[in-house]
């Protein structure tokens, strides 16, 4: 399990060096093959060994630099071993407890039950409340990557690259300015110029003949809908003669 403690973290970093002997500055978080994290995560609070920043991340010999089987081999450190003395010594000295474990397991069978043991003494508001710090960290970290753009590194160099735009645009503004154009490249331009007024002037006149088409179709459907609607009185006329023919003979068969 990835138990999460920032009270162990603490009292681990305020124990000594396992390298110089030195009051430890980083608690270094020891991965394993037994350890339940996965690639990208971080291991558990309590696999953890104390080290100074330079035997961390910045020395020659740090741990993120030679990779910790050659740092183990270097300084002969058995990273199981440390783990389950530091387990023991806070169990003891801060916890107050007594312990009696097998002798028969090895050094990586104890370590998780000496975790489940400290995490079984905590008060389950305590866990909680680191539940919810790493739900924050996880929040603002992807919050940090959304917002990346704006982080100062990055407006830093924004400015650069803007700096540096400007720069080569004056220079490439001043290099056209003391170019001077040809007699060869006067003429190109010249016919390039006359070729756009010809097609130019050729795209008008057949917009104005389209026009002209247009203008006579639309003359043209006119009179047809006025020969429509002359067809449609004619025909309505004739009706109403016969309807009133009808009633005349109906009148004359009654009287």
């Amino acid at each position: 399990m990835n138990y999460r403690n920032q009270n162990y973290l603490k009292w681990a970093k305020s124990r000594r060096c396992l390298v110089s002997g030195k009051k430890a500055e980083v608690a270094h978080h020891v991965r394993s093959k037994d350890n339940s994290s996965g690639v990208g995560l971080r291991p558990s609070d309590y696999r953890v060994l104390p080290l100074l920043h330079s035997y961390h991340t910045t020395g020659r010999y740090a741990v993120h630099r030679m990779g910790s089987l050659s740092f183990y081999e270097r300084f002969k450190i058995d990273s199981d071993e440390a783990i389950l003395t530091l387990l023991k010594e806070y169990l003891v000295e801060v916890q107050g407890v007594q312990i009696s474990l097998p002798q028969e397991l090895a050094d990586r069978e104890l370590i998780p039950l000496l975790e489940e043991q400290i995490e079984s003494l905590r008060s389950i508001e305590e866990i909680e409340a680191e539940k919810l710090r790493e739900k924050r960290k996880k929040a603002a970290f992807k919050k940090s990557k959304k917002v990346g753009e704006n982080t100062k590194t990055a407006l830093k160099f924004k400015t650069l690259k803007e700096k540096s735009d400007k720069e080569m645009a004056m220079k490439v503004r001043e290099f056209k300015k003391k170019q001077v154009p040809t007699e060869k490249v006067m003429e190109i331009k010249r016919k390039i110029k006359e070729q756009r007024k010809k097609i130019y002037r050729e795209q008008r006149d057949l917009l104005k003949e389209y026009r002209k088409k247009q203008k006579k179709l639309l003359h043209l459907s006119k009179e047809h809908q006025e020969f429509k609607e002359k067809i449609k009185k004619e025909q309505s006329e004739r009706r109403k003669a016969a309807y009133q023919k009808q009633k005349e003979w109906a009148k004359s068969l009654a009287g």
